[in-house]
């Protein structure tokens, strides 16, 4: 979905849909921070485990291995007792180790580390260096985690304002006003309007720098297609921010009303 398709998917109306999404967003967050630092962790192993190499037949500069998997056994282990030890890898990946760092580190350096191939030094030297871009990925998303707390954050704050001014304007007591009293209030739909406005677009804004922050390909979703799939509203601050638009036509046509009568 690209950051065009941005658009609400329930405008219930209840005001909910910014916290939930909030709520998962922690859960999310928590849970990156807990990867970042398994993989930390497998990578300080990782810098411990030797190759255990002795020389292997044939030329001098061949890659020295380790004939007896003692490496790709200790290096099993270790992503076992870091990567895979995260509190929440068997509910959300419920991978097998071969799956697992298949996913994480290409087909190439799986075969290796199942014992397909040779686990060489320099084998051990890439799994190190994938295991630095699997940390910076997670860092990476980590600030886009930042950066859209920020952006609910806000929208929570102008809703809730919003929201204030628009239940305001709807409070049914029409008919004590006097015609100057009502004119003025019709006069402020507009300007809420606009404000609604300048909220989804500031919302609009924020995906778009987050796509660009993540480098997110036109076919991959966007971060709250991702993040709250799962919830009722998606893209719950423009859910607000229609429901918003439905209480302003409402407040026109009545006070649009109200002024007919009192003329």
């Amino acid at each position: 979905m690209t950051e065009t398709a941005d658009a609400p998917t329930d405008a219930s109306g209840t005001g909910d849909g910014i916290a939930a999404a909030s709520d998962a967003l922690r859960v999310e967050r928590r849970k990156i921070v807990d990867e970042r630092e398994a993989f930390a962790a497998f990578r300080d192993r990782l810098e411990r485990i030797a190759a255990e190499a002795v020389p292997a037949r044939g030329p001098p500069l061949r890659s020295r291995v380790d004939p007896a998997g003692r490496g790709l056994r200790a290096v099993k282990a270790a992503y076992e007792e870091t990567v895979m030890s995260v509190p929440h890898f068997a509910a959300d990946y419920d991978e097998t180790y071969e799956a697992s760092v298949e996913a994480e580190f290409g087909a190439d350096l799986a075969l290796i580390l199942t014992g397909q191939s040779a686990f060489d030094d320099r084998s051990r030297r890439t799994l190190i260096d994938r295991t630095e871009t699997a940390i910076e990925e997670r860092s990476v998303f980590l600030d886009t985690l930042d950066a859209e707390a920020e952006s609910l954050e806000h929208g929570a704050s102008v809703v809730a304002a919003l929201r204030e001014a628009v239940a305001d304007l709807t409070d049914g007591r029409h008919a004590d006003r006097d015609f100057g009293a009502l004119d003025a209030r019709r006069a402020q739909v507009p300007v809420l309007r606009r404000k609604c406005d300048a909220l989804a677009a500031r919302r609009q804004a924020d995906l778009r720098e987050q796509r660009r922050r993540m480098r997110l390909p036109s076919s991959f979703p966007n971060v709250p297609a991702y993040l709250y799939a799962g919830l009722d509203d998606r893209y719950p601050v423009l859910a607000a921010v229609g429901e918003l638009g439905s209480r302003l036509d409402e407040a026109r046509r009545d006070l649009e009303r109200a002024l007919a009568r009192s003329d």
